[in-house]
């Protein structure tokens, strides 16, 4: 398991997570992203992929916990506002992966999964600096 003490949040532009996006700001204490050890994301997928491609510029990419307020969500894990220091705490997040965590498991026709983290390292096309 793993401990994300400072969080910083990223908030895509539609009405939908901007009001979350300010719930979550009243509740935790944030940082700013040079500070933090996790992003959490709100949005869709779309802003998911944008966040992460972000990320493959960093020195040292941080790990992106998002949080559906898009359409479809396929990425994302569901939005609360309670419980969320708990929720990163438990998510898996190795580097170069995208993957459900410890509840990800086919049931029915529907991919769920619990607890989903993202990080992007290195350069996709593999090039070195």
């Amino acid at each position: 398991m793993n401990n994300f003490p400072r969080m910083t949040l990223i908030v895509s532009p539609t009405e939908q997570a901007q009001k979350a996006g300010a719930e979550l700001r009243r509740r935790y204490h944030w940082v700013e992203p040079q500070d933090a050890d996790v992003i959490v994301a709100l949005g869709g997928d779309g802003f998911m992929l944008q966040t992460l491609h972000e990320m493959l510029g960093r020195k040292a990419p941080l790990p992106v916990y998002g949080m559906n307020l898009g359409t479809v969500g396929f990425m994302m894990n569901g939005f609360e506002t309670v419980g969320l220091p708990d929720r990163l705490a438990q998510a898996d997040h190795p580097a170069s992966a995208v993957h459900g965590g410890r509840d990800c498991r086919r049931r029915g026709d529907h991919l769920s999964g619990d607890q989903r983290s993202l990080a992007a390292e290195g350069d996709p096309a593999g090039r070195e600096d």
